[in-house]
């Protein structure tokens, strides 16, 4: 009996260990010292928390990453927005990674990226290529041949380039998840190559088979096409950073309020610059009768977020997500406002602006 369980206990550390993808990395352009995180990328969710980490000596360090099944890879510099590699690796793979990372300083923040990845000994991330990112840089291709054939881009014909170079995107992307419909590899290329998701895609998941769908980017590709609504359900208690530093819970800012908005909102989003004013407006009107507004942006960079608080100059507790609220809330595009009463803590309006928002608040407040 000891020696049955001892062979169960080894049989247990063996599976432990092999379920996981050792990656060597060789990174030129980053000092000793430096801490590299691994998190699973194309995943379409804000926040990508890091699964394994390691620190980079003379160039080098090896992320020990945790999985049981294929995963798309992405490695980070610590506090750093950018990948300085990326690949497709499964369970008892080695991959060898060699990469150099250039640091790009911008209004939006500071990115760390690698310029000439190279990725060996895995054999899940030559099938990556070979599926998809082959076909993408194709497009690439493409794309700098119709933009370099034109100088004016106000012209009909480069109206017309433009719009065949799309539809050739688009035909491309299809035929990906088609050609992989049968495998998780189907839901991942449309996670892969889209940029955001509606319920037109509906018909697109309907292709797949039913393994694809409940694997893993399958049911990540489900949410983002079929998102759960809120309206009924309690909101998502969130807490935010406010532009002094101060981390502030949602719960006590609206506190004695009636009703209160959720709105998400980035400085580079220009239809949520537009709703401003309307926002301001409704403020104006009922802030006095019970309506409070929470406004939480999904800025990368902290810099851009004060420099539009600052030029919109808004009246209402503002906040900039560090963890992942609008994944809370199933956001897939900006702005997007929640009305949720305050008294009950259950949503009760989403997806409303402008008139139609004023009109739902004074509604609410008779």
């Amino acid at each position: 009996m000891k020696k049955l369980s001892v062979l169960l206990i080894a049989f247990s550390a063996c599976v432990a260990v092999n379920a996981q993808s050792v990656v060597s990395l060789n990174i030129s352009g980053l000092p000793d010292g430096t801490e590299i995180e691994a998190v699973y990328a194309c995943t379409h969710q804000s926040i990508e928390p890091a699964v394994a980490a390691a620190k980079v000596m003379n160039g080098q360090c090896v992320v020990t990453v945790p999985m049981d099944e294929p995963r798309y890879v992405g490695f980070k510099v610590k506090g750093y927005n950018g990948y300085v590699a990326q690949l497709m690796t499964t369970k008892g793979e080695t991959p060898k990674v060699t990469a150099t990372a250039e640091k790009n300083v911008t209004d939006k923040g500071t990115y760390y990226y690698g310029s000439g990845v190279k990725v060996v000994n895995s054999p899940l991330e030559a099938e990556y290529i070979r599926k998809i990112d082959a076909k993408r840089k194709y497009l690439d291709i493409l794309y700098e041949a119709f933009h370099d054939g034109y100088t004016d881009t106000k012209s009909e014909g480069y109206a017309a380039a433009e719009k065949n170079f799309f539809t050739e995107v688009e035909k491309t992307y299809k035929a990906i998840a088609a050609d992989n419909k049968d495998s998780w590899w189907g839901p991942f290329s449309m996670l892969a190559l889209y940029s955001y998701f509606t319920e037109e895609n509906t018909a697109d998941w309907a292709q797949f088979s039913t393994e694809a769908q409940q694997s893993y980017y399958g049911q990540l590709l489900k949410k983002k096409i079929s998102p759960e609504g809120l309206i009924g359900k309690d909101y998502p208690k969130f807490s935010f950073t406010d532009a002094k530093g101060k981390v502030n819970e949602a719960a006590k800012t609206v506190k004695g309020k009636k009703i209160f908005l959720v709105d998400f909102w980035a400085s580079w989003c220009v239809p949520c610059r537009k709703e401003i004013p309307n926002l301001k407006s409704i403020y104006a009107a009922n802030s006095k009768k019970g309506l409070e507004i929470i406004s939480v942006s999904i800025d990368k960079s902290d810099a851009a977020w004060k420099k539009a608080l600052e030029k919109e100059n808004l009246p209402w507790p503002n906040g900039i997500d560090k963890s992942g609220v609008d994944d809370l809330y199933h956001v897939q595009a900006i702005p997007a406002i929640f009305i949720v009463d305050a008294v009950t803590g259950k949503v009760i309006g989403e997806n409303l602006r402008g008139e139609e928002l004023a009109a739902k608040i004074v509604d609410l407040l008779k």
